[in-house]
Protein backbone atom coordinates (compact mmCIF):
# COMPACT_ATOMS: atom_id res chain seq x y z
CA UNK A 1 0.00 0.00 0.00
CA UNK A 2 1.36 3.42 -0.97
CA UNK A 3 2.49 5.66 1.90
CA UNK A 4 1.43 9.34 1.87
CA UNK A 5 4.78 10.22 3.42
CA UNK A 6 6.58 8.42 0.63
CA UNK A 7 7.96 4.90 0.43
CA UNK A 8 11.51 3.59 0.27
CA UNK A 9 12.20 1.14 -2.55
CA UNK A 10 15.33 -1.01 -2.60
CA UNK A 11 15.88 -2.08 -6.21
CA UNK A 12 18.41 -4.73 -7.21
CA UNK A 13 19.58 -4.94 -10.85
CA UNK A 14 22.62 -7.17 -11.22
CA UNK A 15 23.04 -7.11 -15.02
CA UNK A 16 22.62 -4.90 -18.07
CA UNK A 17 19.06 -5.97 -18.91
CA UNK A 18 18.04 -5.39 -15.28
CA UNK A 19 19.53 -1.90 -15.41
CA UNK A 20 17.37 -1.16 -18.47
CA UNK A 21 14.21 -2.41 -16.74
CA UNK A 22 15.07 -0.54 -13.56
CA UNK A 23 15.61 2.72 -15.46
CA UNK A 24 12.03 2.50 -16.79
CA UNK A 25 10.46 1.28 -13.55
CA UNK A 26 11.89 4.02 -11.31
CA UNK A 27 10.05 6.91 -13.06
CA UNK A 28 6.77 4.97 -12.83
CA UNK A 29 7.29 4.49 -9.08
CA UNK A 30 8.20 8.15 -8.59
CA UNK A 31 5.09 9.34 -10.48
CA UNK A 32 2.82 8.07 -7.72
CA UNK A 33 4.42 10.18 -4.99
CA UNK A 34 7.20 12.74 -5.23
CA UNK A 35 8.36 11.71 -1.76
CA UNK A 36 9.14 8.15 -2.87
CA UNK A 37 12.83 7.26 -2.71
CA UNK A 38 14.76 4.61 -4.62
CA UNK A 39 18.08 3.07 -3.64
CA UNK A 40 20.04 -0.12 -4.20
CA UNK A 41 22.12 -1.80 -6.90
CA UNK A 42 22.00 -0.39 -10.43
CA UNK A 43 23.88 0.29 -13.62
CA UNK A 44 24.61 3.42 -15.67
CA UNK A 45 21.01 3.95 -16.83
CA UNK A 46 19.61 3.78 -13.31
CA UNK A 47 22.38 6.00 -11.98
CA UNK A 48 21.19 8.80 -14.29
CA UNK A 49 17.90 8.92 -12.35
CA UNK A 50 16.98 9.93 -8.78
CA UNK A 51 18.43 6.68 -7.51
CA UNK A 52 20.85 6.27 -4.64
CA UNK A 53 23.19 3.59 -6.01
CA UNK A 54 25.02 2.02 -3.08
CA UNK A 55 26.73 -0.76 -5.08
CA UNK A 56 27.36 -0.57 -8.85
CA UNK A 57 25.77 -3.26 -11.00
CA UNK A 58 29.08 -3.96 -12.70
CA UNK A 59 30.37 -5.70 -9.54
CA UNK A 60 27.81 -8.49 -10.03
CA UNK A 61 28.22 -9.31 -13.70
CA UNK A 62 29.05 -12.93 -14.50
CA UNK A 63 27.94 -15.29 -17.28
CA UNK A 64 27.85 -19.06 -17.40
CA UNK A 65 28.15 -21.61 -14.61
CA UNK A 66 31.97 -21.68 -14.66
CA UNK A 67 32.07 -17.87 -14.38
CA UNK A 68 29.88 -18.09 -11.28
CA UNK A 69 32.32 -20.54 -9.67
CA UNK A 70 35.32 -18.30 -10.27
CA UNK A 71 33.43 -15.24 -9.01
CA UNK A 72 31.88 -17.04 -6.03
CA UNK A 73 33.99 -15.45 -3.23
CA UNK A 74 33.22 -11.97 -4.58
CA UNK A 75 29.51 -12.75 -5.02
CA UNK A 76 29.22 -14.16 -1.48
CA UNK A 77 30.75 -10.98 -0.07
CA UNK A 78 28.40 -8.84 -2.15
CA UNK A 79 25.42 -11.00 -1.15
CA UNK A 80 25.92 -10.26 2.55
CA UNK A 81 26.62 -6.62 1.81
CA UNK A 82 23.25 -6.30 0.06
CA UNK A 83 21.46 -8.38 2.71
CA UNK A 84 22.81 -6.28 5.59
CA UNK A 85 22.03 -3.04 3.81
CA UNK A 86 18.38 -4.03 3.34
CA UNK A 87 18.06 -5.18 6.94
CA UNK A 88 19.63 -1.92 8.14
CA UNK A 89 17.58 0.43 5.93
CA UNK A 90 14.33 -1.58 6.24
CA UNK A 91 12.81 -0.37 2.95
CA UNK A 92 9.07 -0.69 2.43
CA UNK A 93 9.61 -2.65 -0.79
CA UNK A 94 12.44 -4.79 -2.14
CA UNK A 95 12.25 -5.13 -5.92
CA UNK A 96 14.52 -7.81 -7.35
CA UNK A 97 14.98 -7.67 -11.12
CA UNK A 98 15.73 -10.94 -12.91
CA UNK A 99 19.16 -12.38 -11.75
CA UNK A 100 17.39 -15.41 -10.22
CA UNK A 101 20.28 -17.40 -8.74
CA UNK A 102 21.20 -14.47 -6.52
CA UNK A 103 17.76 -13.02 -5.92
CA UNK A 104 15.98 -16.21 -4.86
CA UNK A 105 18.61 -16.75 -2.17
CA UNK A 106 18.43 -13.11 -1.13
CA UNK A 107 14.65 -13.22 -0.68
CA UNK A 108 14.92 -16.42 1.35
CA UNK A 109 17.66 -14.93 3.55
CA UNK A 110 15.65 -11.75 4.12
CA UNK A 111 12.63 -13.70 5.34
CA UNK A 112 14.83 -15.86 7.54
CA UNK A 113 16.29 -12.73 9.11
CA UNK A 114 12.82 -11.38 9.81
CA UNK A 115 12.35 -8.79 7.06
CA UNK A 116 8.63 -7.91 7.01
CA UNK A 117 8.46 -5.61 3.99
CA UNK A 118 7.14 -6.53 0.56
CA UNK A 119 9.40 -8.54 -1.75
CA UNK A 120 8.74 -8.38 -5.47
CA UNK A 121 10.39 -10.33 -8.30
CA UNK A 122 10.35 -8.41 -11.57
CA UNK A 123 10.76 -10.98 -14.36
CA UNK A 124 9.97 -14.58 -13.58
CA UNK A 125 12.87 -16.97 -12.97
CA UNK A 126 12.92 -19.54 -15.77
CA UNK A 127 11.15 -22.31 -13.85
CA UNK A 128 10.43 -23.92 -17.23
CA UNK A 129 14.19 -24.37 -17.77
CA UNK A 130 15.63 -24.90 -14.29
CA UNK A 131 12.93 -26.97 -12.62
CA UNK A 132 9.74 -26.24 -10.75
CA UNK A 133 11.36 -26.45 -7.32
CA UNK A 134 11.95 -22.72 -7.68
CA UNK A 135 8.20 -22.24 -7.53
CA UNK A 136 8.04 -23.23 -3.87
CA UNK A 137 10.85 -20.80 -3.02
CA UNK A 138 8.94 -18.01 -4.73
CA UNK A 139 5.66 -18.86 -2.99
CA UNK A 140 7.23 -18.98 0.46
CA UNK A 141 9.27 -15.77 0.28
CA UNK A 142 7.74 -13.36 -2.23
CA UNK A 143 4.64 -11.16 -2.18
CA UNK A 144 4.43 -10.47 -5.90
CA UNK A 145 5.81 -11.98 -9.10
CA UNK A 146 5.66 -9.87 -12.25
CA UNK A 147 5.99 -11.91 -15.45
CA UNK A 148 6.76 -10.63 -18.94
CA UNK A 149 5.89 -13.72 -20.98
CA UNK A 150 2.26 -14.88 -21.29
CA UNK A 151 2.88 -18.59 -20.70
CA UNK A 152 4.66 -18.12 -17.34
CA UNK A 153 1.58 -17.59 -15.17
CA UNK A 154 0.46 -21.18 -15.86
CA UNK A 155 3.41 -22.47 -13.83
CA UNK A 156 2.10 -20.80 -10.69
CA UNK A 157 -1.41 -22.19 -10.47
CA UNK A 158 -1.89 -23.77 -7.07
CA UNK A 159 -0.54 -27.29 -6.86
CA UNK A 160 -0.19 -29.58 -3.86
CA UNK A 161 3.09 -29.99 -2.04
CA UNK A 162 3.58 -33.32 -0.28
CA UNK A 163 5.29 -33.29 3.10
CA UNK A 164 5.93 -36.02 5.63
CA UNK A 165 3.40 -36.97 8.29
CA UNK A 166 5.88 -35.74 10.91
CA UNK A 167 6.20 -32.35 9.19
CA UNK A 168 2.44 -31.97 9.15
CA UNK A 169 2.18 -32.96 12.79
CA UNK A 170 4.83 -30.33 13.61
CA UNK A 171 2.41 -27.74 12.21
CA UNK A 172 5.02 -25.82 10.21
CA UNK A 173 4.21 -22.14 10.39
CA UNK A 174 4.87 -21.52 6.68
CA UNK A 175 2.27 -24.05 5.51
CA UNK A 176 -1.49 -23.82 5.58
CA UNK A 177 -2.77 -27.35 6.13
CA UNK A 178 -6.04 -28.94 5.19
CA UNK A 179 -6.63 -32.22 7.04
CA UNK A 180 -7.81 -35.16 5.00
CA UNK A 181 -9.09 -38.57 6.15
CA UNK A 182 -6.55 -40.58 8.12
CA UNK A 183 -5.06 -43.79 6.79
CA UNK A 184 -2.93 -46.56 8.15
CA UNK A 185 0.87 -46.38 8.21
CA UNK A 186 1.33 -48.97 5.47
CA UNK A 187 -0.15 -46.63 2.88
CA UNK A 188 2.32 -43.88 3.80
CA UNK A 189 5.00 -46.06 2.23
CA UNK A 190 3.27 -46.07 -1.13
CA UNK A 191 5.40 -43.26 -2.59
CA UNK A 192 4.64 -44.06 -6.21
CA UNK A 193 0.95 -43.78 -5.55
CA UNK A 194 1.40 -40.47 -3.73
CA UNK A 195 3.29 -38.94 -6.63
CA UNK A 196 0.78 -40.32 -9.11
CA UNK A 197 -1.90 -38.36 -7.30
CA UNK A 198 0.25 -35.23 -7.23
CA UNK A 199 1.00 -35.39 -10.95
CA UNK A 200 -2.67 -35.77 -11.86
CA UNK A 201 -3.93 -33.50 -9.11
CA UNK A 202 -7.68 -33.10 -8.81
CA UNK A 203 -8.83 -31.51 -5.51
CA UNK A 204 -12.14 -33.36 -5.54
CA UNK A 205 -10.56 -36.75 -6.17
CA UNK A 206 -7.80 -36.05 -3.65
CA UNK A 207 -10.28 -35.33 -0.89
CA UNK A 208 -11.54 -38.91 -1.19
CA UNK A 209 -8.07 -40.42 -1.58
CA UNK A 210 -6.71 -42.95 0.90
CA UNK A 211 -3.10 -42.24 -0.06
CA UNK A 212 -2.48 -38.91 1.73
CA UNK A 213 -3.01 -38.16 5.40
CA UNK A 214 -2.57 -34.43 5.01
CA UNK A 215 -2.67 -32.12 2.01
CA UNK A 216 -0.39 -29.13 2.45
CA UNK A 217 -0.43 -25.94 0.42
CA UNK A 218 2.24 -23.29 0.21
CA UNK A 219 1.09 -19.67 0.66
CA UNK A 220 -0.58 -18.23 -2.40
CA UNK A 221 1.71 -16.01 -4.49
CA UNK A 222 0.27 -13.07 -6.41
CA UNK A 223 1.39 -13.49 -10.04
CA UNK A 224 0.70 -10.86 -12.67
CA UNK A 225 1.49 -10.75 -16.37
CA UNK A 226 2.31 -7.11 -17.15
CA UNK A 227 2.98 -7.54 -20.86
CA UNK A 228 6.41 -7.54 -22.41
CA UNK A 229 8.17 -4.23 -21.75
CA UNK A 230 10.40 -4.61 -24.80
CA UNK A 231 7.41 -4.82 -27.13
CA UNK A 232 5.89 -1.67 -25.63
CA UNK A 233 9.17 0.30 -25.50
CA UNK A 234 10.10 -0.50 -29.09
CA UNK A 235 6.67 0.53 -30.28
CA UNK A 236 7.38 3.98 -28.74
CA UNK A 237 10.98 4.22 -29.92
CA UNK A 238 11.98 7.10 -32.23
CA UNK A 239 14.16 5.85 -35.11
CA UNK A 240 16.41 7.93 -37.34
CA UNK A 241 15.47 7.20 -40.96
CA UNK A 242 18.85 8.57 -42.16
CA UNK A 243 20.89 6.48 -39.73
CA UNK A 244 22.69 4.37 -42.38
CA UNK A 245 23.67 7.46 -44.33
CA UNK A 246 24.99 9.20 -41.20
CA UNK A 247 27.11 6.13 -40.39
CA UNK A 248 28.54 6.03 -43.91
CA UNK A 249 26.84 2.75 -44.81
CA UNK A 250 25.70 2.55 -48.44
CA UNK A 251 21.97 2.17 -49.02
CA UNK A 252 22.84 -0.26 -51.81
CA UNK A 253 24.30 -2.72 -49.31
CA UNK A 254 22.34 -5.25 -47.26
CA UNK A 255 23.34 -4.70 -43.65
CA UNK A 256 24.04 -7.82 -41.60
CA UNK A 257 24.21 -7.16 -37.85
CA UNK A 258 26.54 -9.09 -35.56
CA UNK A 259 25.74 -9.35 -31.85
CA UNK A 260 28.54 -11.23 -30.02
CA UNK A 261 27.28 -10.44 -26.51
CA UNK A 262 27.44 -7.96 -23.66
CA UNK A 263 29.78 -9.78 -21.25
CA UNK A 264 33.51 -10.49 -21.52
CA UNK A 265 33.01 -14.27 -21.59
CA UNK A 266 30.46 -13.94 -24.41
CA UNK A 267 32.80 -11.72 -26.42
CA UNK A 268 35.58 -14.25 -25.93
CA UNK A 269 33.37 -17.12 -27.17
CA UNK A 270 31.55 -15.44 -30.05
CA UNK A 271 33.49 -12.49 -31.49
CA UNK A 272 35.95 -14.47 -33.60
CA UNK A 273 33.26 -16.93 -34.71
CA UNK A 274 31.18 -14.04 -36.01
CA UNK A 275 34.09 -12.26 -37.70
CA UNK A 276 35.22 -15.49 -39.40
CA UNK A 277 31.69 -16.04 -40.70
CA UNK A 278 31.48 -12.43 -41.89
CA UNK A 279 34.76 -12.81 -43.76
CA UNK A 280 33.58 -15.98 -45.48
CA UNK A 281 30.14 -14.58 -46.34
CA UNK A 282 31.64 -11.39 -47.78
CA UNK A 283 33.58 -13.44 -50.33
CA UNK A 284 30.37 -15.10 -51.56
CA UNK A 285 27.87 -12.27 -51.11
CA UNK A 286 29.55 -9.00 -52.09
CA UNK A 287 26.37 -7.01 -51.50
CA UNK A 288 26.65 -7.56 -47.75
CA UNK A 289 27.94 -4.97 -45.29
CA UNK A 290 28.56 -5.91 -41.65
CA UNK A 291 27.91 -4.01 -38.44
CA UNK A 292 29.36 -5.23 -35.15
CA UNK A 293 27.35 -4.26 -32.09
CA UNK A 294 29.54 -3.04 -29.23
CA UNK A 295 27.41 -3.43 -26.09
CA UNK A 296 30.00 -1.85 -23.78
CA UNK A 297 32.39 0.97 -24.68
CA UNK A 298 35.35 -0.82 -23.13
CA UNK A 299 34.99 -3.65 -25.69
CA UNK A 300 35.89 -1.34 -28.57
CA UNK A 301 39.67 -1.86 -28.37
CA UNK A 302 39.10 -5.63 -28.32
CA UNK A 303 36.92 -5.34 -31.41
CA UNK A 304 39.43 -3.20 -33.30
CA UNK A 305 42.22 -5.62 -32.53
CA UNK A 306 40.12 -8.62 -33.57
CA UNK A 307 39.05 -7.10 -36.92
CA UNK A 308 42.71 -6.62 -37.89
CA UNK A 309 43.10 -10.41 -38.00
CA UNK A 310 40.60 -10.72 -40.85
CA UNK A 311 40.34 -9.40 -44.41
CA UNK A 312 37.44 -7.14 -43.43
CA UNK A 313 38.24 -3.44 -43.85
CA UNK A 314 37.00 -1.23 -41.03
CA UNK A 315 34.38 1.33 -42.15
CA UNK A 316 34.38 -0.17 -45.62
CA UNK A 317 33.30 -3.78 -45.04
CA UNK A 318 32.39 -3.53 -41.37
CA UNK A 319 31.41 -0.86 -38.86
CA UNK A 320 31.56 -0.97 -35.07
CA UNK A 321 28.27 0.31 -33.65
CA UNK A 322 28.08 2.09 -30.29
CA UNK A 323 25.61 0.99 -27.56
CA UNK A 324 23.51 4.13 -28.12
CA UNK A 325 22.75 2.94 -31.68
CA UNK A 326 21.65 -0.56 -30.63
CA UNK A 327 18.06 -0.28 -31.88
CA UNK A 328 18.94 1.82 -34.92
CA UNK A 329 21.21 -1.03 -36.01
CA UNK A 330 18.38 -3.52 -35.68
CA UNK A 331 15.91 -1.30 -37.51
CA UNK A 332 18.20 -0.89 -40.53
CA UNK A 333 19.54 -4.46 -40.75
CA UNK A 334 18.45 -7.02 -43.28
CA UNK A 335 19.51 -10.04 -41.23
CA UNK A 336 21.50 -10.84 -38.11
CA UNK A 337 23.78 -13.31 -36.38
CA UNK A 338 23.30 -13.10 -32.61
CA UNK A 339 24.28 -14.88 -29.46
CA UNK A 340 21.33 -16.36 -27.56
CA UNK A 341 19.66 -14.04 -25.07
CA UNK A 342 17.38 -11.01 -24.83
CA UNK A 343 18.90 -9.61 -28.02
CA UNK A 344 17.11 -12.32 -30.03
CA UNK A 345 13.72 -11.14 -28.77
CA UNK A 346 14.68 -7.56 -29.64
CA UNK A 347 15.56 -8.72 -33.16
CA UNK A 348 12.30 -10.64 -33.48
CA UNK A 349 10.34 -7.55 -32.44
CA UNK A 350 12.16 -5.68 -35.22
CA UNK A 351 11.21 -8.57 -37.54
CA UNK A 352 14.85 -9.24 -38.50
CA UNK A 353 15.55 -12.84 -39.67
CA UNK A 354 18.30 -14.10 -37.38
CA UNK A 355 20.57 -17.06 -36.83
CA UNK A 356 21.18 -17.71 -33.14
CA UNK A 357 24.30 -19.32 -31.69
CA UNK A 358 25.84 -19.79 -28.27
CA UNK A 359 29.17 -21.46 -27.59
CA UNK A 360 29.35 -23.27 -24.26
CA UNK A 361 32.62 -24.08 -22.55
CA UNK A 362 33.18 -27.77 -21.76
CA UNK A 363 32.52 -27.10 -18.08
CA UNK A 364 29.32 -25.15 -18.73
CA UNK A 365 28.13 -27.88 -21.09
CA UNK A 366 28.71 -30.65 -18.53
CA UNK A 367 27.08 -28.65 -15.74
CA UNK A 368 24.04 -27.83 -17.88
CA UNK A 369 23.59 -31.38 -19.11
CA UNK A 370 24.42 -33.52 -16.09
CA UNK A 371 24.14 -31.36 -12.96
CA UNK A 372 21.45 -28.76 -13.65
CA UNK A 373 19.95 -31.01 -16.36
CA UNK A 374 18.62 -28.26 -18.58
CA UNK A 375 16.75 -30.10 -21.33
CA UNK A 376 14.50 -27.97 -23.52
CA UNK A 377 13.27 -28.41 -27.08
CA UNK A 378 14.51 -24.85 -27.77
CA UNK A 379 16.90 -22.50 -25.99
CA UNK A 380 16.32 -19.26 -27.91
CA UNK A 381 13.56 -17.28 -26.13
CA UNK A 382 11.88 -16.48 -29.47
CA UNK A 383 11.46 -20.20 -30.19
CA UNK A 384 10.37 -20.92 -26.62
CA UNK A 385 7.66 -18.25 -26.78
CA UNK A 386 6.19 -19.66 -29.98
CA UNK A 387 6.98 -23.30 -29.10
CA UNK A 388 8.40 -23.82 -32.59
CA UNK A 389 11.52 -23.00 -34.55
CA UNK A 390 11.38 -19.36 -35.65
CA UNK A 391 15.09 -18.52 -35.53
CA UNK A 392 17.47 -21.39 -36.40
CA UNK A 393 19.61 -21.97 -33.30
CA UNK A 394 23.04 -23.52 -32.78
CA UNK A 395 23.82 -23.94 -29.10
CA UNK A 396 26.40 -26.20 -27.46
CA UNK A 397 30.14 -26.80 -27.27
CA UNK A 398 32.50 -26.92 -30.26
CA UNK A 399 29.90 -25.52 -32.62
CA UNK A 400 30.20 -26.42 -36.30
CA UNK A 401 30.83 -23.05 -37.97
CA UNK A 402 30.09 -24.48 -41.39
CA UNK A 403 26.54 -25.39 -40.31
CA UNK A 404 25.99 -21.86 -39.02
CA UNK A 405 27.26 -20.51 -42.34
CA UNK A 406 24.86 -22.79 -44.22
CA UNK A 407 22.01 -21.37 -42.15
CA UNK A 408 23.07 -17.82 -43.02
CA UNK A 409 23.48 -18.74 -46.71
CA UNK A 410 19.95 -20.08 -46.64
CA UNK A 411 18.59 -16.77 -45.33
CA UNK A 412 20.56 -14.77 -47.88
CA UNK A 413 19.82 -16.93 -50.93
CA UNK A 414 16.30 -18.26 -50.33
CA UNK A 415 13.63 -15.59 -50.09
CA UNK A 416 10.91 -18.08 -49.07
CA UNK A 417 12.87 -18.98 -45.92
CA UNK A 418 13.67 -15.33 -45.19
CA UNK A 419 10.07 -14.19 -45.67
CA UNK A 420 8.68 -17.06 -43.57
CA UNK A 421 10.79 -15.94 -40.63
CA UNK A 422 9.63 -12.34 -41.03
CA UNK A 423 5.98 -13.47 -41.04
CA UNK A 424 6.56 -15.49 -37.89
CA UNK A 425 8.13 -12.46 -36.21
CA UNK A 426 5.06 -10.36 -37.00
CA UNK A 427 2.91 -13.10 -35.47
CA UNK A 428 5.07 -13.08 -32.31
CA UNK A 429 4.61 -9.32 -31.98
CA UNK A 430 0.86 -9.74 -32.25
CA UNK A 431 0.85 -12.52 -29.65
CA UNK A 432 2.79 -10.45 -27.11
CA UNK A 433 0.55 -7.43 -27.53
CA UNK A 434 1.27 -3.92 -26.28
CA UNK A 435 0.98 -3.13 -22.57
CA UNK A 436 2.41 -0.18 -20.57
CA UNK A 437 4.43 -2.73 -18.59
CA UNK A 438 6.29 -0.45 -16.18
CA UNK A 439 3.19 1.54 -15.23
CA UNK A 440 1.32 -1.72 -14.67
CA UNK A 441 4.25 -3.03 -12.59
CA UNK A 442 4.28 0.11 -10.41
CA UNK A 443 0.51 -0.14 -9.93
CA UNK A 444 0.71 -3.79 -8.83
CA UNK A 445 3.61 -3.07 -6.45
CA UNK A 446 1.88 -0.15 -4.75
CA UNK A 447 -1.36 -2.09 -4.34
CA UNK A 448 0.33 -4.75 -2.17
Amino acid sequence: MANDAGSLFFIFAGETSGDLHGSHLIPSLMETCLKNRCMGVGGPKMRELPFNCTIPMENFQVMGFSDVFSALPRLIKLFYQVLNEILTKQPDYVILIDYPGFNLRLAKALRKKGYKGKIIQFICPSVWAHGKKRIDTLKKNYDLLLTIFPFETSFFTESPTAVSKEACNNNLNDLTMQKLPRLDDRKWANIKSIWAHLRSFNPGALAQSNHLNYYCMLPKLKVKYIGNPLAFSLNQYSYDTDWKKKKGISEDKVLMALFPGSRPSEIKNHLHQQLALAQSLKQKHTHLHFALSCAQEYFKETFLSAIERYSLILNEDIHIIDPTDHYHLMKHSGLALAKSGTVTLELALHCIPTIVHYELSSLNYLLAKYIIRVNLPYYCIVNILENRMIFPEFIGKNLDIQKIEQGLDNLISHSECYNAIKRNCYQLKENLGLFPSYKLAAKEILEL
